[in-house]
């Protein structure tokens, strides 16, 4: 592999590929907030003046922070040589089974249902670092990947998502939020196919009249719709009767 150029400037990353102005600001806000409402959870648990079966809410916050937090790392980080920006992309990948694990642990109503949902994430969690592992070997930043496909890594983690909303259904039942909240997974699913893909170029398209070259495009869309998502399912954890 030929030497990859290093870039000094904020409109793109030290390996050269763009980054637009608005790229990881949701991943920071976020992540920020969920610093906060981790920590006032914790203590008003402690303090008794909220549920003490609501401590689960506490592991679904600590796991959309992992992912959120990683992101924002990522995307808002300023790395001083390529291979810190490729283990910053590894870091990313390797929260989000962390993201969708918390949202069964939340569900859970017994000690043995959340050893079983814990073991269930650790395995998702081995196998996509594995998969991540595989697909970044060689990679140097985040344009320069030796030409694998992310087709893998993706369907590991449509499986996950396929177990995960089982196991919501099976504790809450169908309705109008839990289909709500599938349409919103299965869009930021099929958002990631040209985000994933554009490795050397930002995913954007001219028919899509919020676009805007070097400000958002479909990455920014994906974000979105998946912090959407995270609120919805936050939503229907918090009605659900959790805990034990």
């Amino acid at each position: 592999m030929a030497p990859v150029r290093v870039h000094r400037s904020k409109r793109c990353y030290i390996d050269g590929k763009p980054r637009p102005r608005q790229r990881g600001l949701i991943h920071g806000v976020v992540a920020g907030c969920l610093v906060v409402a981790v920590w006032v959870a914790f203590f008003l648990i402690q303090l008794r003046k909220l549920d003490r079966r609501r401590w689960l809410l506490v592991g679904m916050g600590l796991g959309k922070l992992a992912s959120y937090a990683a992101s924002a790392a990522l995307h808002l980080g300023t790395f001083c040589d390529l291979p810190s920006l490729t283990n910053a992309l590894r870091l990313d990948l390797l929260a989000i089974p962390l993201s969708i694990g918390g949202n069964n642990v939340a569900l859970a109503r017994s000690p043995g249902e959340l050893a079983l949902l814990l073991g269930a994430t650790a395995l998702f969690f081995a196998a996509n670092a594995s998969v991540v592992r595989r697909q970044l070997d060689g990679a140097v930043g985040l344009q320069n990947r030796p030409g694998r496909t992310d087709a893998p890594r993706s369907a590991l983690l449509a499986l996950q998502c396929a177990f995960s909303y089982s196991h919501i259904a099976f504790r809450r039942g169908f309705d109008l939020r839990f289909f709500a909240n599938v349409v919103l997974v299965v869009s930021t699913l099929l958002l990631s196919v040209p985000v994933s893909n554009a490795h050397a170029e930002e995913p954007m398209s001219r028919r899509v009249p919020w676009h805007k070259r070097g400000r958002n495009g479909f990455h920014e869309d994906m974000h979105v719709v998946l912090f959407v998502g995270d609120l919805s399912m936050l939503d229907m954890v918090a009605r659900a009767n959790v805990g034990w």
